[in-house]
């Protein structure tokens, strides 16, 4: 991409960017990703409505929304805790209505402006490098703090190869996050519907 950024931000950029370049999908996952894409397409609307309003990809988007809330409405983008009263899971204290779904995802989205601007991204960005990037801000950096490949980024595909965080700050090597990740979701989804 004609993006460069700088310090920490571009380092994970590059690594992300090698990654999302050889990532090929596993067979375990590929009916979980096939169900996340056609999930994406019926809730199409909602989410570029989301996607617009956020200036971000919208298979970024779903993707993040499957990680979140299983394509649930009434929660937050945030946690995935219920809509209509405050967050009580990090980040803590955040109140939208029960009806506010498209806002309150807006604003998850929007904690991480900096970070999309940083990376260039737009509603018409094709950079999976900076997608994946972004969405391991979105999730937190626990992964690669330990030097490994977050989960959340890279599950179902081959460049993840187990290990996740099973609550706040405790990690198993051992387990394997059964829910693809935003890379094999994002990769499916332009596949079928010719755009990212």
């Amino acid at each position: 991409g004609s993006v460069n950024p700088k310090g920490r931000l571009g380092e994970i950029y590059r690594s992300n960017t090698e990654r999302a370049r050889n990532a090929e999908p596993t067979s375990k996952y590929a009916s979980q990703v096939n169900k996340a894409v056609e999930t994406m397409g019926k809730k199409e609307a909602v989410i570029d409505e989301i996607a617009r309003k956020a200036n971000l990809p919208p298979s970024l988007v779903g993707a993040l929304w499957h990680r979140e809330a299983s394509f649930k409405e009434g929660v937050y983008m945030h946690n995935g805790d219920p809509l209509g009263k405050p967050t009580t899971h990090v980040p803590k204290g955040i109140n939208f209505g029960k009806d506010q779904f498209v806002d309150a995802a807006v604003h998850a989205l929007n904690r991480f402006k900096s970070t999309s601007k940083g990376l260039g991204l737009s509603y018409d960005s094709k950079d999976v490098g900076a997608m994946a990037t972004f969405a391991e801000h979105y999730n937190g950096l626990g992964y690669r703090n330990k030097d490994r490949v977050s989960p959340y980024v890279f599950a179902g595909t081959d460049q993840y190869k187990g290990g996740m965080y099973v609550a706040d700050g405790v990690y198993s090597a051992k387990t394997f996050d059964q829910r693809p990740g935003v890379v094999a979701i994002i990769n499916a989804y332009a596949q079928r519907y010719g755009h990212y």
